[in-house]
């Protein structure tokens, strides 16, 4: 139950930059959508406990999510690419203990993709209220 709802809010929370969002957040949404999709088929892609395929898709997530924070104007990207690096050195944990890697690293990988959940609507509804109401970023208010 909990992965369906997880699922639902994933994919209403990855539209909204396609509905409101600039260029950039949907360049976002469409790297966070090919993380969601891609890393349950590299599950299988093991060495010892460590799951490399799905910390190589993470990768390469926090890499374009990096690019794109470097590139565009847009607060929450870097925010977001924080957050994956976060969950790119989670799998590091996978070489500590086993108890450690079971529960530490599933519930911060969990709570990640929960923030960065939440700093896409933000960013996605902000860029939104910037066109709306015509604001620059740095004018008076």
């Amino acid at each position: 139950m909990l992965q369906a709802g997880l699922l639902i809010i994933s994919l209403v929370a990855l539209a909204a930059p396609v509905v409101w969002g600039g260029r950039a957040d949907r360049w976002a949404a469409v790297l966070l959508l090919a993380d969601m999709m891609l890393s349950p088929l590299a599950q299988h892609l093991m060495l010892g406990d460590v799951r490399w395929g799905v910390a190589l898709v993470d990768l390469a997530c926090a890499i374009g999510l990096i690019g794109l924070a470097l590139r565009a104007d847009r607060w929450w990207l870097l925010f977001a690419a924080g957050l994956q690096v976060a969950v790119v050195l989670t799998h590091f944990a996978a070489l500590g203990p086993a108890f450690i890697y079971n529960w530490t690293a599933v519930t911060v990988r969990l709570a990640t993709w929960i923030a960065l959940l939440i700093v896409l609507l933000a960013g996605a509804y902000e860029a939104h209220l910037v066109r709306r109401y015509r604001l620059l970023p740095g004018a008076p208010a």
